[in-house]
């Protein structure tokens, strides 16, 4: 019942927060193969977070579900509505806890309340709140707050000032504070001389009637995804490099009315106006084209001497202030390096083989989302036909749910064999950062300020994780637009997958190649 909407492959530091926002629907899902950490920051709209690791939260953080391998820290007014723990439960402050579920200890202070607790080891209940069952595989210790009933296989220890409970059995020694007679009924097999004779009941030794257990679940670590730029190279419309003279080259595939090859951006002259965006063959020295022109790659005609992309150092930069939308031909661009796309409005999947830093004033929408007006019936540039079937409609294909993807290797036969040779992989999204697709980082994904993503997070870890995926600045995931857009979809994005969606809710598979045996 929940959208899986983020993949962390490290450590998780969500500092600056993060908010999910889906107009109503089910809450979303975290799955973090890691420890996960806040900051003093509020979450909103996650459902249920998944971890291998340790789990902290502090402030007014919540989470509806948490199930992890590790332990789990709940500070301030951080709460859960139900916690599955492999290991320890320490929970301090003044939140509202549901039900809590350990193979390790659960401890709990400060002014929390809590609903039911379950736990293979012991109980440390402390708390000036409420609780209502209380069952350890070991010993119970409660010394303030109210507890209705309490169920221990070990030794129950009531302590302090009046510590109130309806309901104690223990299934050996059960330890009272003087003058109490905040309870109902007590059970044990004994009980000290400090405990009241009234509505008691001696269990005869060896009784075995409480079950405590402990843990729900154990998460399971998936593979890691196989994330490598380079796989997509037969389903990139335009794959950027430079030749051995630094020049910008791109090689054009899959584009209606441009024949399969590779052109340089060439300088025009059009009306006594220099401008700057045609794919051609052959430029003189100066970058004009020399031959016949097969098309465009920046909107024709507009923003003169506008170079939207730029190469130095082994990085590309996109930066285009004409105004125009897209600022690039649509489709699927695959960059031979890092990326730091800063500027300009686009339609496009864009790949790098290296890193990707996301600028501010940029607005970026995968091909899926942005739609088959904008993509397949776009003025100036030649139709993507892997993804669009017509002018008015898109096929539309896996690759183009994707809007960033980051990171590459040479031998890409086995996970293991690709993270040998991993090259990049971390993704940045800079302040105001707004992105339409999904976001893919084959290592490492950062945010800082405010960043808006429509669309799921995929951070590999593919790469050196010691540092760990981090968001210090406020995060929004707004899954509220994609009931509007058909054709997009948060799900699989696997490079080696040949189906596709119809948006209908079918699936249509191409068949790459078959043999009879």
């Amino acid at each position: 019942g929940t959208t899986s909407a983020m993949d962390i492959y490290s450590d998780l530091d969500l500092s600056g927060g993060i908010t999910f926002s889906q107009n109503g629907t089910s809450g979303a899902s975290i799955n973090v193969y890691g420890d996960f950490s806040t900051g003093g920051v509020g979450l909103k709209g996650i459902d249920t977070l998944s971890t291998t690791g340790n789990v902290t939260l502090t402030s007014s953080a919540h989470i509806n579900n948490i199930y992890t391998n590790g332990n789990v820290t709940l500070t301030g007014s951080a709460s859960a509505d139900l916690i599955s723990a492999k290991g320890y439960i320490d929970i301090s402050g003044g939140g509202t806890q549901g039900n809590l579920n350990s193979d390790g200890y659960i401890k709990i202070g400060g002014g929390v309340n809590v609903n039911n607790a379950n736990t293979l080891s012991y109980i440390d209940w402390s708390s000036g709140g409420t609780g209502q069952t209380f069952t350890a595989g070991s010993y119970i210790k409660h010394s303030n707050g109210t507890v209705n009933n309490i169920l221990a296989k070990d030794n129950v220890t009531l302590s302090g000032g009046n510590p109130v409970t309806k309901y104690v059995t223990s299934e050996k020694l059960l330890t009272c504070p003087n003058n109490w007679s905040s309870y109902i009924l007590l059970k044990a097999v004994s009980f000290s001389n400090k405990c009241p004779t009234t509505n008691v009941q001696t269990l005869p030794a060896g009784t075995n009637s409480i079950v405590a257990t402990g843990a729900l679940v154990t998460v399971t670590a998936p593979n890691k995804p196989l994330v490598n730029a380079l796989s997509y190279e037969s389903q990139a419309n335009y794959i950027v490099d430079v030749d051995s003279n630094k020049n910008i080259v791109v090689t054009v595939q899959n584009v209606d009315g441009i024949p399969k090859g590779t052109y340089y951006i060439a300088k025009y002259t059009l009306n006594y106006n220099d401008y700057i965006g045609q794919l051609c063959s052959k430029i003189n020295q100066q970058g004009f084209c020399t031959g016949t022109s097969v098309g465009y790659i920046y909107p024709p005609n507009t923003g003169s001497w506008n170079s939207v992309i730029s190469y130095s150092g082994g990085s590309w930069s996109l930066k285009d202030n004409s105004g125009q939308n897209p600022s690039l031909a649509p489709g699927v661009f695959l960059f031979k390096g890092d990326l730091k796309p800063q500027q300009g409005k686009y339609a496009n999947t864009l790949l790098s083989t290296g890193s990707i830093d996301y600028g501010t004033s940029i607005t970026l929408e995968a091909p899926n989302y942005a739609g088959a007006n904008k993509v397949c019936n776009s003025t100036g540039f030649g139709r993507p036909t892997n993804l669009c079937s017509s002018s008015t409609a898109l096929i539309p294909a896996a690759i183009g749910n994707i809007a960033l993807l980051a990171g590459s290797c040479t031998n890409a036969t086995t996970v293991a064999l690709c993270q040998s040779t991993y090259s990049g992989g971390d993704i940045s999204l800079g302040a105001q950062s707004t992105v339409y697709g999904n976001v893919i980082a084959g290592n490492l994904l950062n945010t800082s300020g405010q960043s808006l993503i429509v669309g799921s997070l995929s951070a590999a870890g593919l790469g050196d994780t010691k540092k760990g995926s981090k968001f210090t600045g406020s995060t929004t995931i707004d899954l509220s637009s994609l009931k509007d857009h058909p054709d997009f979809s948060t799900g699989d994005n696997n490079s080696n997958s040949g189906s596709t969606s119809t948006g209908s809710g079918k699936m249509v598979a191409t068949v790459k190649w078959a043999r009879y045996l």
